[in-house]
């Protein structure tokens, strides 16, 4: 697999899923500019080259919270080629659905540009094993009292 670092626009929000077993996957097309100083330094602009981009786990979850369409990113990771056969199309000779090939890059880490922006970056607080435990069982007793709550109003036990 071929490394790539790829800097464009966004074409479109991103669109996160999550598989059978839980994880996140998110997808989206960055356009890259084909501009291009000519030599009497006048710009030129050739037809943008489009990417499919795919993220998992962590890195997906974060991108769908925080990138919007037209956002200018910085993606690095890898070029990857599939083929799989699309049954939306079939071979008007034999019948057979067709094979089609894909190149998509698998991102591994994905940036804001601030060449043309600002932003402002959230870290979140490093946490300790114990610390990560102690937020979940606080979570766990929210949401009980909140089903706990909603099952008295409705009735389905005393209060």
């Amino acid at each position: 697999m071929s490394k790539i670092t790829l800097t464009g626009n966004i074409t479109h929000e991103p669109e996160i899923h999550y598989t059978s077993n839980g994880q996140a996957v998110v997808s989206f097309r960055l356009a890259v500019s084909n501009r291009y100083q000519d030599s009497s330094g006048s710009w030129q602009e050739r037809e943008a080259d489009y990417y499919s981009i795919t993220a998992w786990r962590k890195l997906a979850e974060n991108i769908a919270a925080c990138v919007s369409k037209g956002d200018r990113l910085i993606v690095t990771g890898k070029l990857t080629t599939r083929t799989f056969t699309d049954d939306r199309f079939v071979n008007r000779e034999t019948g057979d659905a067709m094979k089609r090939t894909v190149t998509e890059v698998q991102a591994e880490d994905v940036a804001v540009s601030v060449r043309y922006s600002s932003i402002r970056v959230d870290l979140a607080p490093a946490t300790t094993e114990q610390e990560a435990r102690d937020q979940a069982d606080e979570q766990i007793r929210a949401w009980n009292a909140k089903a706990h709550e909603r099952a008295v109003r409705e009735g389905k036990i005393p209060a």
